[in-house]
């Protein structure tokens, strides 16, 4: 009996851990459409997003250079995310939404110089997500 109980305590000692380091990360796989300015109609996508509740970080958006950019906001419902670099004189930004109950996400990527020449290049992500479990 001492043997079951010092199991029972093992595993409830755990077990919190090991759910609280899974559900830190959520990976989404979603589809949908990406459109922007120099297209005449929206293209089709299917990728990938990892939010990170513990670094409080959304990834996925913006490739091939992909970095992550901060949530900055966060409820029962919603995920509001922005973030930006630069390299040189080329800035990239990306705002967004990740609709916790519906799955629904929209995200806006800017990218531009920032020395003023011209008014850059905006791309918009129209995607329903599910979570999913990474492959490897």
């Amino acid at each position: 009996m001492a043997r079951v109980t010092l199991i029972i305590a093992a595993a409830t000692l755990l077990c919190p851990n090991a759910e609280a380091q899974q559900s830190a990360t959520l990976t989404l796989a979603c589809q949908g459409a990406t459109s922007s300015e120099a297209q005449e109609k929206p293209e089709p996508i299917s990728m990938g997003i990892i939010v990170n509740f513990a670094t409080r970080t959304v990834h996925g958006f913006n490739p091939p250079d992909s970095y992550s950019v901060a949530i900055d906001g966060e409820n029962d419902v919603m995920i509001s995310f922005h973030g930006s670099q630069q390299k040189g004189d080329v800035a990239d930004s990306v705002t967004g939404t990740i609709d916790r109950v519906t799955g629904d996400a929209w995200a806006e990527q800017r990218i531009f110089n920032v020395k003023g020449s011209g008014s850059g290049f905006r791309t918009t992500y129209v995607l329903k997500c599910i979570p999913a479990q990474r492959k490897f």
